[in-house]
């Protein structure tokens, strides 16, 4: 997953101490948000492109969309 985000094929999570020497290098980026998050030290984003994405990738993020829905709830 790391190596498609390092070819610009999307996003990726990873551990600083994994992914520190490409963050320093600039091979990646880290993404910064459109506006504060929680108050909580704990966090997940569903962050896309203007572009649209393939039918299967909308899918995928409304799924995760729907199940944050429920826990929120």
């Amino acid at each position: 997953m790391i190596h498609a985000a390092v070819g610009g094929q999307g996003v990726a999570l990873g551990r600083l101490e994994l992914i520190g020497l490409m963050l320093s290098d600039r091979r990646l980026a880290v993404v910064t948000l459109p506006q504060p998050g929680p108050a909580t030290s704990n966090g997940y984003w569903l962050i896309r492109t203007p572009a649209s994405a393939r039918p299967e990738v909308e899918e995928v993020m409304r799924w995760i969309v729907d199940e944050a829905a429920k826990v929120a709830s």
